[in-house]
């Protein structure tokens, strides 16, 4: 069963799309998948996600934190924050639809936003090559441009930074400040060719629960290449199924 939901961002004044997949039988664990920098609800790696959860009997959510719909927001006028917030609203969305047991994966910068996020109602949180704090400071996303009101980064397609992100960033927690109250299972699946890679292990260093660091060797950023995104969704099933049983 599939079935798309559209609901209130956190602001109140626009909407999240994203669709909800979930077994036949009856389950209260779902795992929502929090797409990185510039991404959307359909990547490959969060339908295969969902897919593979499904099939063991778990549901899916896969979302949007900006989009094309006309009441959609768009990713110049956000934060790190305010995605944080918008997870919120998509926990809470879970929590009306019954689910208990509530897992969350995020890729790159959809990391750092569930840190930032309201964790109390979740059993477990995985890390897809999440980017370290460092990067978020390093605040060097292009050039800013008059005409738009923002930072232009050049990417093959060009992508505009708000002036509001540019300045959460150059103060932005470091590990030690994302993770040192956080008790939630954490699981950090690492691409072994991203510089994300070695200063990672910083989350694991500081947080006050349990948690797992892994490398996943000859991935990239994005884990495209043959087997890596397998392995990927693998890892973050066992870990997720291992936090909902001690339940």
């Amino acid at each position: 069963m599939e079935q798309r939901f559209r609901i209130s961002a956190a602001d109140k004044k626009h909407k999240l799309y994203g669709l909800l997949t979930a077994p036949d039988k009856k389950t209260d664990k779902v795992i929502i998948v929090v797409h990185g920098m510039t991404g959307w609800a359909h990547e490959g790696k969060s339908r295969q996600c969902v897919k593979y959860f499904v099939k063991r009997g778990w549901a899916g959510m896969r979302f949007s934190l900006y989009g094309f719909e006309d009441d959609a927001q768009t990713f110049d006028e956000l934060t790190i924050a305010d995605h944080a917030r918008d997870i919120e609203q998509v926990i809470k969305y879970a929590r009306r639809k019954g689910f208990k047991q509530i897992c969350i994966a995020g890729h790159s910068l959809g990391w750092p936003s569930i840190l930032l996020a309201d964790l109390s109602h979740i059993t477990a949180i995985v890390s897809w090559d999440g980017t370290i704090p460092e990067y978020v400071r390093d605040c060097s996303w292009g050039r800013f441009n008059r005409s738009v009101n923002g930072y232009v980064v050049d990417w093959g397609v060009r992508h505009v930074f708000g002036q509001r992100m540019k300045d959460e960033a150059l103060n932005f927690p470091l590990a030690e400040e994302l993770v040192g109250s956080n008790e939630v299972p954490m699981c950090l699946i690492m691409a072994e060719d991203c510089l994300n890679h070695p200063r990672a292990k910083a989350y694991c260093e500081h947080t006050a629960g349990p948690s797992k660091y892994i490398v996943i060797e000859g991935a990239s950023h994005n884990f495209e290449e043959e087997g890596k995104e397998e392995l990927l969704i693998r890892e973050t099933f066992k870990w997720c199924k291992r936090w909902a049983e001690k339940r």
